[in-house]
């Protein structure tokens, strides 16, 4: 027979390398990567206008009157966008040794994402032309376009892993 022994005091030590090497980890390098993948995500969100889950977005009802009447929900400018894209501007990102804060500071990105009951502070015409005068209260809803997905997560689980593993190895 042949086989291996793996006895209470070796797998003590081993789990307190393990811990030793992911608690002292550096794996700002595994958050930058994370963040390529929200953003990624992030992304694929506004083409197919749908929450993370896959729900898709309520159609826009009114826009300014300036804005293009064929642009897809939460897409007139592409601000909203770009502020979620690594680099772009208005993003919200801080990378440290054990953490991610991803997000934007576009100041109307809570109301889309979380939906918000608002006073309008100009003019607004609606798809079929009716015009909402401003001051008009007007109910936006929520229309969340960042989130964790399990997919999501299990791709940052990979990456944190692969950097777990390659502390540990170096360790």
């Amino acid at each position: 027979m042949a086989g291996a022994v793996l006895s209470p005091d070796r797998a003590v030590a081993f789990l307190e390398h393990m811990h030793q090497a992911t608690s002292d980890a550096d794996l700002s390098g595994a958050m930058e990567e994370i963040a390529e993948v929200v953003g990624q995500a992030t992304r694929e969100n506004f083409e197919q206008e749908s929450d993370p889950d896959g729900n898709p977005w309520i159609q826009w009802v009114f826009r300014s009157l300036g804005a293009p009447a064929n642009k897809k929900t939460l897409q007139s400018s592409g601000r909203l966008l770009a502020s979620t894209q690594v680099g772009g501007p208005d993003h919200v990102q801080t990378i440290q040794k054990d953490g991610l804060v991803f997000g934007t500071a576009v100041p109307y990105a809570g109301t889309h994402q979380f939906g918000e009951t608002v006073t309008t502070d100009v003019p607004l015409v609606s798809r079929s032309g009716f015009r909402l005068k401003a001051g008009s209260t007007l109910n936006i809803p929520a229309r969340p376009f960042l989130g964790w997905t399990d997919e999501v997560l299990n791709e940052a689980a990979e990456i944190i892993g692969a950097h777990v593993m390659d502390e540990i190895e170096r360790g």
